[in-house]
This record gives C-alpha cells, structure tokens and sequence, in this order.
C-alpha cells in the first residue's frame, strides 16, 4: 500500500490526548494488521512555540493545545490506534516507513532538575531549530562549552 492509498489520522483536538494513553482511551481508527497508517502529529507545549513569524505553527496546533484532553504528561500523542485481532498480550511489530516534518521548526527544550542526567543541565533553556524542509536538514546551534 503506497502514502496515495494509506489511512490518515489527522491530529486534532479529538484525535490527540495530551501526556497520557492507557487502557481506557479509546481508539480514534481500528484497521486490519498489515495496514499502512499515515500519523500527523504536533509538538510543543504553549510556551514551546516559536514566535517569530518566519516559523509556521500549523492551523491545527494552537486548537489541540486549547482543546485536547489533557493527562499528566508532556507530550502530545495521535491515537490510539486499534488493530483488529489483537489481544492484550500479544507483540505488534510496527514498522516506520517515513517520517515527514510538517513544519519548518522544531524545538529542544531543557528543564532544570528533570530527564535522565539532570545534574549535568541546571538552566532551563529552549531553543527553536530552523528546518528546511526542501533539504530535509535542521540547523543545530551547538555551542562550545
């Protein structure tokens, strides 16, 4: 099954939860095992968007973060998807044939005390990462220390 004929669920404020899927979500999309899936997905929190106008911030973002159900989590998850047939229990091999960006920005954000060597990064700090999407590149703005 090729992208053209691939089921699509779009990220919006029903399809994504914020920081939390567990046994009681209900699924968005059940499909048949073996069917291609196209995921639209979002990222960044409010305070994570960029604000100079150079950078997209697409249409569907800011409604997502005014509207989707909210867990105690950070990030912003598409699904859940259900596969016909499977049971708890049993391995579902995924296999990701693309990751596409849907927008010329990303983001990397540092939170004091908090991630698996915290000690190591105490000043909270975000930085918004330029992506060209013609050349499938991010400029990172690494920096000596």
């Amino acid at each position: 099954m090729d992208a053209v004929t691939a089921l699509t669920v779009a990220a919006t404020p029903q399809s994504v939860k914020w920081g939390f899927f567990d046994a009681t979500t209900p699924q968005v999309i059940t499909v048949a095992s073996g069917t291609e899936v196209v995921v639209e997905t979002v990222s960044g929190e409010p305070n994570c968007l960029p604000t100079e106008p150079a950078f997209e911030i697409l249409p569907e973002h800011r409604p997502i973060l005014d509207a989707a159900e909210r867990g105690a989590g950070p990030h912003l998850l598409t699904g859940p998807i259900r596969v016909e047939g499977a049971c708890p229990g049993n391995v579902l091999a995924v296999d990701i044939l693309d990751v596409t960006p849907r927008q010329n920005w990303g983001f990397n954000l540092i939170i004091p005390l908090l991630g698996t060597i915290p000690d190591d990064f105490p000043d909270y700090r975000l930085r918004i990462l330029p992506i060209d999407l013609a050349a499938g590149t991010v400029a990172m703005p690494w920096e000596r220390r």
